[in-house]
């Protein structure tokens, strides 16, 4: 739903980036799973060290990836902007969408509070994806924590890619707010549609419970009616009962990709310290209040 309309049905929900800990690592410190921001902080610190005595660091606190070469520029903003946006208390567009709120100070905090990060992740994070680090370094026991989908951790794909892996995970950390991002994606019923009932009835069918329990049962994800049983994981079906509040998709807003698209490239500019974080939020944020205006404009 945008602006009073309905701009889609609902395909494919869920499937969100969590939060995962290796069990053994967070037992060595005396560390639990992480609730706060404080906690994640406090147990990456402790976690980064050199554990054969070489001098050299080789176990991190963060196993993170944030190059955009195999996975593009909006991979990187939904496994980790937009989780400290949220959990600070931050979003996208103001209420009303004719101009962007993620440079006020809950933003700016946040991006500050990722940037910080940086000193507990594997030096080579600007140069692998999310699901590289994830399988390169959390995957191999090197990271107290790691981001990655739900909907990729069937408990046998798990055992077979990371045999001597011990994990569990955090649906969301919070600070202010609980958030992480979870896929929404949709269909849409077009105007130019031949025949408008044949498009409605096509999507009604797929997004049924008989249609959605077979679909589910090769990709894991939300149910999308009340009359369709979860079909996935066991130990991540919490995400989707008492975790339900803790993720969701994006605000949707006019001029979205381009105003996003902007944000990841100035994203990027922070981490590789090109930009400080106030110089790249007030870049995105000019560049996309100034789309606003204009398309707001337009709409007079």
């Amino acid at each position: 739903y945008m602006m009073d309309g309905q701009y889609g049905w609902p395909l494919v929900t869920g499937v969100p980036f969590v939060l995962y800990y290796n069990e053994d690592i967070l037992a060595d410190l005396g560390e639990t799973a992480p609730e706060t921001w404080e906690d994640f902080v406090r147990i990456c610190k402790a976690a980064t060290k050199d554990t054969d005595g070489d001098g050299k660091i080789d176990q991190y606190g963060y196993a993170a990836g944030m190059s955009t070469s195999d996975v593009g520029a909006m991979q990187v903003l939904n496994a980790y902007y937009y989780s400290a946006l949220w959990q600070n208390g931050g979003q996208v567009y103001k209420d009303d969408l004719k101009s962007v709120a993620f440079a006020d100070e809950a933003g700016t905090e946040a991006l500050t509070w990722i940037k910080d990060l940086t000193q507990y992740m594997n030096p080579d994070f600007m140069s692998q994806s999310w699901s590289e680090a994830f399988a390169n370094v959390f995957g191999e026991g090197k990271a107290a924590f790691g981001v990655y989908r739900s909907s990729q951790t069937d408990e046998t794909m798990f055992a077979e890619t990371y045999p001597d892996l011990k994990w569990d995970y955090v649906t969301s950390l919070k600070n202010v707010d609980y958030g992480t991002f979870g896929a929404t994606d949709c269909l849409t019923l077009m105007s130019a549609a031949d025949d408008k009932d044949l498009a409605m009835d096509f999507i009604k069918y797929v997004t049924g419970a008989e249609f959605m329990k077979q679909y589910h049962a090769k990709c894991p994800g939300a149910a999308l009616t009340v009359s369709e049983p979860y079909v996935g994981d066991e130990k991540m079906e919490r995400i989707y009962t008492e975790d339900i509040d803790k993720w969701h998709g994006l605000q949707a807003g006019p001029c979205g990709v381009d105003i996003l698209t902007q944000l990841s490239a100035d994203f990027q500019g922070v981490m590789t310290e090109e930009m400080t974080v106030e110089e790249a939020l007030k870049e995105a944020e000019d560049y996309a209040n100034g789309l606003l205006d204009d398309y707001w404009a337009d709409k007079e």
